[in-house]
């Protein structure tokens, strides 16, 4: 997966993020939490964080460290990713539990009270357009171009409506 250029910048900020979460709390889990969050990362984001900050932790202690076999502690994401998502899912329960019902026998406000409709000067309303047997007088194609009229009127208003 190509890396953009923006998701770049954010990367390398949420690097120096962690790195500082790091040099202060020691725990590379936590650090990399705290970055992820501090820049709303999504779990793939927060992977790449990961697999980020543990190269740049490696590469790191293999430059400064004396004795290069020592273990040091990188960043887990089977333990990053739960506990970036698992602050979120209990504010949502949270909130889904401590909803309060109560509005719930108010009746519900109509949105027509108060509507004023204004009619438009100089439109014909299809009510204004009459049905196509007042006109007795007329021959039998002018009565049926008429209701084509009126149909290809009312399919305009469907078709406005929907």
């Amino acid at each position: 997966m190509p890396v953009t250029g923006a998701f770049k910048e954010r990367l390398m900020g949420a690097l120096h993020t962690a790195v500082r979460e790091f040099n202060d709390s020691k725990d590379p889990n936590e650090a990399v939490v705290k970055a992820a969050r501090v820049h709303d990362f999504n779990a793939d984001q927060a992977a790449r964080l990961v697999e980020t900050f543990n190269t740049a932790r490696t590469i790191y202690h293999y430059k400064t460290a004396g004795d290069r076999t020592t273990s040091f502690a990188l960043a887990e994401p089977g333990l990053v990713l739960p506990d970036l998502f698992e602050e979120e899912s209990k504010e949502k329960t949270a909130e889904a539990v401590n909803h309060d019902y109560g509005d719930y026998d108010i009746p519900e406000a109509h949105y027509e009270n108060g509507l004023e409709i204004k009619s438009a000067a100089g439109v014909r309303d299809v009510v204004d357009l009459g049905s196509p047997t007042d006109y007795m007088d007329t021959n039998l194609e002018t009565l049926a171009d008429r209701a084509y009229k009126v149909i290809n009127v009312q399919k305009d208003l469907a078709k406005t409506a929907r």
